[in-house]
């Protein structure tokens, strides 16, 4: 019996698609081993001002030279240059990256025995640690970007949320909820300096009413105050007491019991279904985030 015996090669389209898959995997390997370095490079900075203030303040409690013999890590100099002297600069020490473009810079103030901080992200803001609290919010892609406010310990950002629900989700991911708003002044406030989107029907506004009495070019964000659980009984998503309304809820069609803040200042409520007078003719897709700065 005879056998066959001839190999068949590669086809020339057969060997592109190989080499195209290889130069991607290659690509890949190379993007997360780049990432990797980076990473190991910024925590060799940080760990090394975390030995730097434990060798200054220990020498420091015994009364001897307050210096550090601690060498900056490859990618990096002291503030200090070679001295080790832990009072030059005023007590500021910081981790210098020779490329700013790819790595963060991290600080240590020995006259305050402050914590070693990220003092300066990439320009890339690669590193999250080293992210501002707004640019940790805004990261997010259901944040609309350059909505982010500060009041106190409240920090304000616009999320997604087409409806209630969804925007109180979207809330709830970044560690709040949809805002309470509890003074005249804190209304004034979000009125004035929030970032209010333009309608997708400029003519209608917010109301979906051409008439212009009726608040023509307006636009609403959800809030986080409702009365879906008993019709009357006004609740704020985040449980803080009701001691303020701008408006009462009017539930002129008996449905009608989510709250957004207008444009113009006002409130008012209204369902979630996109029946008329609700989110469709209002042309709802957004609500107000609060997240508290200060304990998070």
């Amino acid at each position: 019996m005879l056998f066959d015996t001839e190999e068949r090669g590669f086809t020339l389209i057969e060997l592109i698609v190989v080499l195209i898959i290889t130069a991607i995997l290659a690509q890949l390997g190379f993007i997360a081993s780049n990432r990797f370095s980076r990473r190991s490079r910024a925590l060799s900075a940080k760990i090394a001002l975390e030995n730097i203030k434990k060798e200054c303040e220990s020498n420091s409690d015994i009364k001897v030279n307050e210096e550090f013999t601690i060498l900056p890590p490859y990618g990096y100099s002291f503030s200090s240059g070679e001295s080790g002297d832990c009072n030059s600069n005023n007590g500021l020490i910081i981790a210098k990256p020779f490329n700013y473009d790819r790595l963060p810079e991290y600080s240590y103030d020995f006259s305050k025995r402050s914590r070693v901080e990220c003092s300066k992200n990439s320009s890339d803001k690669f590193f999250k640690d080293c992210m501002t609290f707004k640019d940790k919010l805004e990261s997010n892609r259901f944040v609309i970007k350059d909505s982010y406010l500060e009041r106190g310990c409240s920090a304000y950002v616009v999320v997604e949320g087409s409806t209630w629900d969804e925007a109180e989700g979207n809330s709830q991911r970044l560690g709040g909820n949809l805002v309470s708003i509890n003074s005249k002044e804190e209304n004034e406030f979000l009125t004035k300096k929030i970032k209010w989107d333009t309608p997708k029907d400029e003519s209608k506004g917010a109301y979906g009413y051409a008439k212009k009495e009726y608040g023509e070019g307006w636009t609403a964000y959800w809030i986080g105050l409702r009365d879906s659980a008993q019709e009357g009984k006004l609740e704020w998503s985040d449980g803080s007491p009701v001691d303020y309304i701008r408006k009462s809820p009017s539930d002129s069609r008996g449905n009608e019991d989510w709250q957004t803040l207008i444009s113009n200042g006002e409130w008012n409520d209204i369902d979630q279904t996109g029946s008329d007078g609700g989110t469709e003719h209002w042309q709802m897709k957004m609500g107000i985030a609060e997240i508290d700065k200060c304990k998070t």
